[in-house]
């Protein structure tokens, strides 16, 4: 496994989809910082501007963005018909899905903290640095992280899904940015905000938004969520590998 794993960190260096992603990880921030500024008035700090961030890159382009990079990184051994070969080697296709996808959780982890070190430069960027505190930075780092990653196992049905049938990679990608989008209104449900994966990961965090105090989380139903997608993701990469060849 660690063999696949250093192969696939090697072919992404030929490839420019991790500038996408960090060019669309800036954009959260930007929107974040932009969100923050337009609300200076109210009440400006650290922990306002990482809210924002938090909340836009869960909505908006976090999902889209894990779902196409994870997307190119799948696809890349059908399109530039190298699957065939590689699996004349002694190596399971399970095996190779599941390689992609660590590597797309890392790269998703790399985004996310490249994330948090711009948010902690916005928040010098509007003059707020001198509210950050130690304690609040390992606070909000454990967050960041956790939060990219419930974000990237809420995304990894479509991954499996699109693996197994080969194909509906764009649509991944699409049906990606509406899990987003439809997050907005699962998030302000106090039934829905435990069950749709993608907002599950908010109830772990208990995120407050902007002084807010919500208090219909329940983590332990989360957390159940979760690991159903995670089961799902294991199930469908195991009969990934035991699906009949059609190459």
């Amino acid at each position: 496994m660690s063999t696949l794993i250093k192969v696939e960190i090697l072919k992404l260096k030929r490839y420019n989809i991790l500038i996408l992603g960090v060019c669309t990880t800036f954009g959260t921030v930007m929107i974040a910082v932009y969100q923050a500024w337009s609300m200076r008035f109210y009440g400006m700090d650290f922990s306002g501007i990482a809210d924002f961030v938090l909340w836009d890159g869960l909505t908006l382009l976090m999902p889209f963005t894990i779902a196409l990079i994870g997307g190119f990184i799948l696809k890349r051994e059908l399109t530039d018909h190298t699957l065939p070969a590689v699996l004349m080697v002694p190596v399971s296709e399970s095996k190779l899905l599941a390689a992609k996808l660590i590597i797309t959780a890392i790269v998703t982890e790399f985004l996310v903290l490249f994330e948090y070190i711009m948010t902690i430069g916005a928040a010098f960027m509007l003059g707020v640095g001198g509210s950050i505190t130690g304690i609040l930075l390992l606070s909000y780092f454990s967050k960041f992280m956790l939060i990219g990653l419930t974000t990237f196992i809420a995304v990894l049905p479509l991954f499996v899904v699109t693996a197994y049938f080969r194909k509906g990679y764009l649509g991944s990608t699409i049906l990606a940015f509406f899990m987003g989008f439809l997050g907005i209104m699962a998030a302000n449900s106090p039934t829905f905000v435990n069950l749709w994966p993608l907002t599950a990961g908010l109830s772990l965090i208990d995120y407050q938004s902007s002084g807010a105090k919500y208090n219909y989380y329940n983590p332990i139903v989360s957390t159940m969520v979760l690991s159903l997608v995670l089961l799902f993701t294991v199930i469908m990469v195991r009969r990934t590998g035991k699906r009949k060849k059609d190459f």
